[in-house]
């Protein structure tokens, strides 16, 4: 007998490339200047650095949108955007605005900053309605986007306008009236302090699954800042403001978003918190993405079974990295005949930890 060895042990290994879903996430501004700037007044126009568009702005009444946009990006580590410079100021104009950019699947987050206290024919709460609009339009057509809103005129007015009373309890009315309405998932409105574009840029930087408010944000200008009272806080907190307060943790202070929820919080558990609505969404663009596969095939038995399948895959999927829970997660695919399938269902995100209440007893 012959062997090709000697006595040992041999390793072999194989290295496979796996498929990795990814998509470029490229942030939208609608912008809305006092000056025109003919070159992008109504138009969509992308940028690869906020230098070239920072010259575009120069001096057409954007001083606090500038600053914020850089604070966004910077935050959030993005580079390319998108600039929408709207010249309709209507609620329709601001909806229209959104449902034109559809074809941009790229975006996935809105921001809107606005520079100079809104026209009482189109107030700020028109325009975030307007916006919600437009978004969930978005959604309907496939393309699952979140709206950002710095109500800065709104707010800065209310405050430099207050009589008997103090910058926090008059930001804190405004902010109470700005979100007063129907809530929703998809829209947040951040406090217009220095840092909020540090906090919108933290949320649209976190990833899908993690709660904006767990990190400790890395832009910190607080000389523009409210020193709000625990009363006051929860009055936002519960009325969908995101805001920044200093956090003592395991002997540190950190400043972080307090918690990251949307306008929907003071109503729906199911969709007040960002972290849902994200994962959700991420949820959505996988299976439109996975779903492109099945379009113009065959009205099949088998390809209603495979497309089953991959929509467990990725229920399994996002399960295993705790991002739903499993047992709560149920999407079904049917065939609804005229050419159509349909996935029904419902998803079942993981929260966030709000707090932790300890009881405790003591006994002689």
């Amino acid at each position: 007998m012959t062997y090709s060895k000697l006595p040992g042990v041999y390793f072999t290994e194989t290295v496979t490339q796996n498929t990795v879903f990814t998509e470029d996430e490229v942030p939208l501004f609608i912008v809305q200047t006092s000056t025109a700037i003919t070159d992008i007044d109504g138009t969509i126009t992308g940028y690869t650095n906020f230098a070239a568009f920072e010259t575009v702005a120069k001096n057409k009444g954007l001083t606090q949108t500038l600053k914020y946009m850089q604070d966004i990006l910077t935050e959030s580590e993005h580079e390319n955007f998108y600039v929408y410079s709207i010249k309709t100021d209507t609620a329709t104009g601001f909806t229209d605005a959104i449902k034109s950019t559809a074809h941009l699947t790229d975006v996935t987050s809105i921001i809107y900053v606005e520079e100079a206290k809104s026209a009482s024919a189109n107030a700020i709460t028109s325009k975030i309605a307007a916006i919600k609009a437009g978004v969930h339009d978005n959604a309907e057509n496939g393309v699952f986007r979140e709206a950002y809103i710095i109500p800065y005129g709104t707010v800065e007015d209310a405050v430099d306008n207050a009589e008997n009373t103090t910058p926090e309890a008059a930001a804190v009315t405004a902010m109470t009236t700005i979100t007063a309405g129907d809530g929703d998932g998809r829209i947040c409105v951040a406090l217009p302090d220095s840092l909020a574009g540090c906090v919108v840029g933290h949320c649209i930087g976190s990833d899908y699954d993690e709660e904006p408010g767990f990190t400790a944000l890395g832009l910190l200008d607080l000389t523009g800042v409210y020193n709000f009272d625990a009363t006051q806080m929860l009055t936002l907190q519960n009325q969908g403001v995101l805001f920044v307060r200093p956090e003592r943790l395991q002997g540190g202070n950190q400043y972080r978003i307090n918690l990251g929820v949307t306008t929907s919080f003071k109503e729906s558990s199911a969709d007040g918190l960002i972290v849902c609505r994200t994962t959700v969404d991420e949820i959505l663009r996988r299976i439109a993405y996975e779903g492109q596969a099945f379009v113009k095939a065959k009205e099949s038995e088998s390809n209603l079974a495979a497309f089953n399948t991959v929509i467990n895959g990725i229920i399994t999927e996002f399960a295993t990295a705790e991002s739903i829970k499993q047992d709560g997660t149920q999407l079904t695919v049917a065939d609804a005949g005229n050419s159509t399938f349909t996935v029904t269902g419902t998803i079942q995100p993981i929260k966030s930890v709000i707090a932790i209440e300890v009881n405790t007893t003591i006994t002689a």
